[in-house]
Formats: structure tokens, sequence, C-alpha cells
């Protein structure tokens, strides 16, 4: 409320009106805050004028003028008496209670109870609740219960304790989650250019949030990565925490990082891990006041390391190179065959040339067919037995590499 000269005059009807009485009263007409007496000092113009040089919120009330010249009337037991009164208004005067302030408590219930003096009393039309962050005003909802209520606080005015019947705006909020969080503000306009407004926030002073989204990013035989993200930190900084257990050796280590304050999702690199063995991996973050809950349990194998070639696909291998030879084998032997067979059948056809022509020289021919015959064949022995000694050596050793195969 601002601060305001107020001049009030109390006119006398008759001028013999002469025992003026201004009283000062608030909360209606239940509490007595000043009676004229209480007005020395600020009296003038024959005492029928106060002048209050700066009004604050202890001057808001109604005033009453009362008059009478100390004179009966017609009637003998009735004086002469005249009265009236007019009201100085007041914006709220915020008396919060000290819950408002402190810090509440993730997946709980939060209320927010606001207590003020207004005059006019405020009505529910005139109250807002609004998220700084946003913008936007607060409504009811599932989860946002909004509410006015009358109730009695206690206000010191001119050295008495007075006790006023006041209102309380109360914000509930069934159970907090972390978007909630932030700054908030109270405003009233209880008529006119009568307005005020108080600020308070949603915090918390709690262990942080579990990190959510937690998953396998990339997989190796030494190393993985994995990812998540961060959860709220409780109003405090936090520090990320990733534990990892061996389960064939039920060895566990931990990794710790630092939050970023990143809105992205977080990736890290664990390394150091024994290549085909099945890791249990799980993440939590600590802060001053405390650990999350775990996340659930990540299983990841590590590959394997980079393996030969398995003793199946030696051995065909083998196999089918002993394949290629004897095929080889059977190619060469059918040209020799058919060049053997050839020769056999030219030759029969030149005796029977010669039987027809006479006789005179086919002993001459004889001699040299005979010699052909044992070429021929003393050719295709060397033939065999060369042959017969490469697929010895190619079967023979072979047989010695797969069976330095079968033995590893």
């Amino acid at each position: 409320m601002q601060q305001r000269m107020l001049p009030m005059f109390c006119l006398l009807v008759m001028l013999l009106m002469v025992f003026p009485q201004i009283t000062h009263i608030m909360d209606g007409i239940n509490t007595l805050v000043r009676a004229y007496t209480d007005f020395t000092g600020m009296l003038s113009e024959s005492n029928r004028k106060i002048t209050i040089p700066k009004v604050t919120f202890k001057d808001t009330g109604r005033y009453y003028c009362d008059v009478e010249n100390g004179m009966k009337g017609r009637q003998p037991a009735i004086y002469q008496r005249g009265s009236s009164y007019f009201d100085v208004r007041a914006s709220a005067k915020f008396d919060p209670k000290e819950e408002a302030r402190k810090p509440g408590e993730l997946h709980k219930n939060r209320t927010i109870n606001i207590t003020f003096y207004s005059n006019p009393p405020a009505l529910i039309k005139d109250i807002k609740w609004i998220n700084k962050t946003s913008g936007n005003p607060l409504k009811n909802s599932d989860n946002i219960s909004l509410k006015l209520t009358s109730t009695f606080m206690q206000i010191l005015v001119y050295g008495k304790t007075l006790t006023l019947t006041g209102q309380s705006a109360i914000l509930i909020i069934t159970s907090l989650k972390s978007f909630h969080l932030g700054n908030y503000q109270l405003q009233i306009e209880n008529g006119g250019d009568l307005s005020s407004s108080f600020d308070f926030h949603f915090i918390t002073s709690a262990p942080p949030e579990t990190p959510s989204e937690f998953a396998l990013a990339e997989n190796g035989m030494k190393s993985v990565k994995v990812t998540w993200k961060r959860g709220y930190n409780g109003g405090h900084e936090q520090t990320f925490v990733i534990r990892y257990t061996n389960t064939v050796t039920q060895e566990t280590k931990e990794t710790a990082i630092e939050d970023r304050n990143q809105s992205s999702n977080y990736t890290v690199e664990i390394d150091e891990l024994e290549p085909d063995t099945t890791y249990n991996f799980r993440i939590y973050s600590k802060n001053e006041k405390g650990n999350s809950t775990l996340s659930d349990s990540l299983f990841v194998q590590a590959l394997k390391e980079s393996e030969p070639k398995s003793q199946t696909s030696k051995i065909g291998a083998i196999v089918g190179g002993i394949t290629g030879i004897l095929t080889a084998i059977i190619i060469i032997v059918v040209v020799i065959l058919g060049v053997l067979f050839y020769r056999q059948r030219t030759k029969r056809t030149t005796n029977t040339s010669d039987k027809m022509d006479g006789g005179g020289a086919n002993d001459a021919y004889e001699d040299l067919d005979s010699r052909i015959a044992l070429s021929d064949v003393s050719t295709y022995q060397k033939i065999r037995t060369t042959m017969i000694s490469i697929c010895t050596k190619g079967l023979t050793k072979h047989k010695n590499q797969t069976q330095i195969h079968m033995k590893q």
C-alpha cells in the first residue's frame, strides 16, 4: 500500500455541536484501534479535522465521526447527535506460514498456505497463482487444488496486538514432481487499484532422482558404451555412478561421472572388460543428501575375440584340394588313352592297306610297327608311374595336414 496523507473532516451541522468523537475500527465493527484522544497532535480547525501524514496498513479500516451538542431534544432523554463514517481500503498484507518457505519432497503432497489481510476481503476470482517460469496461471486439475478460506490472524497495530479475520490462499499439489519445481507468485487484486503479490518457490532438499532410459549404446570385446538421461538433482549438485558386476567372478566396480546439467542423454565408455563375459550394469545418482535408488539391471555380454576358421572349414578345403587333383589326373589319363587308341587304330588301318597291295613291303613295316608299339607302351608306363607318384605325394601331404588340424 502506498503511503499517502489522509485528511479527515468531521463537519458540524450546527455550530453548537461541540463534542466531536472520532474512532478508528478495523475488521468491521469488532476491533477498536484508536479513539478520539489517540489523535492528539493531528487535530486542527477547532478540533474538527484530523490529518494522518503517512497512511500505512495500520491506518486502514473504518473511521466513525460522532457529534452531539450536549442538549436534550424535545424528548428530554434524547440528545441531539449526528454520525457518519468512511472506509480506508488496503491491499493484501501477507503473513505466510513458515512451511510456505520450506523445501518440499518429491513424490509427496505439497501444500502452500499464505495468510493475508485485506480491506475489502478478496474473492476467489481476485486470486491468481502464476508459474513465473512459463508465465501461465495455475488452474484446478487432477493434481492441483486451489482454495480460499477464512482464518484468524494476529497483527500488531499501534502497540496493540489485534486478532483480525484474515484469509488463506491455499495451493495443494498432489505428488510433487520435478517439473513442478520453480518460481511462483501469488497475485491478489481486491478492488480498483489495490493489488499485491507474494513470491515463493517450490524447491526440494532431498536425494536425487534415479536416472532414466539407461541402455546399451555400443558393444565391444573389452569395452561397452552406455547411455542414460539425468533426473532431478534434489536441489543439490549430483554425481552419476555406474556399477557393473562380472557375473562369473562377481567382481564389482564403479565409475563416477559428474552431472553437467545437459538436457540430452549422457554417454560414457566402460573399459577393461573381459571378452565373451556377461556384466550386470546398474546406475544411480548421489548428492549431499544421499543416494537415489538403483536402476533396473542392464545385462551386457562383451563380444568374443577374433577366432581362426573352424575345423570343419579346414577339412573341407583339404578334401576339395584332393578332389581337384584326382579330377586332373583322370582327365590326363583319359587324354593319354585317347591318343593310344587313335594310334592303334591308325596302325590297323595301315596293315590292312598293305595286305591289299601285296605283301612285298609287309616285312619291312612289321619291325617299325613293333618299335612304335613298344615305344607307346613305354611312354604310357612312364606317364602312369609319374602320375601315381604325384597322387601318392599329394595324398600323403593332405593326410598329414588333416591329422595336424584334427589335433588342433
